[in-house]
């Protein structure tokens, strides 16, 4: 069981056939990608969750700009 404390913030990526299509951050991931299924602009069939305590501004920003973690647009 994931504790609801555990997902309380992070970076999360939203996903196409398993192809990363955005980056994000909140300090409510769960509920912001609630928001996102209700945007028809964003398209996506999948979502992982990268919860942290850092600043998830410099890890966002970190996932955007090095895209080394990526292989073809899949996270890794």
């Amino acid at each position: 069981m994931v504790s609801i404390d555990y997902l309380s913030s992070g970076v999360y990526f939203l996903l196409q056939k398993q192809i990363v299509v955005y980056v994000g951050q909140s300090r409510n991931p769960l509920s912001r990608i609630g928001q996102h299924t209700k945007d028809s602009s964003k398209v996506f069939n999948g979502v992982k969750i990268l919860p942290c305590d850092t600043d998830k501004t410099t890890l966002k920003t970190h996932f955007l700009t090095d895209k080394t973690h990526l292989q073809g647009g899949y996270l890794d």
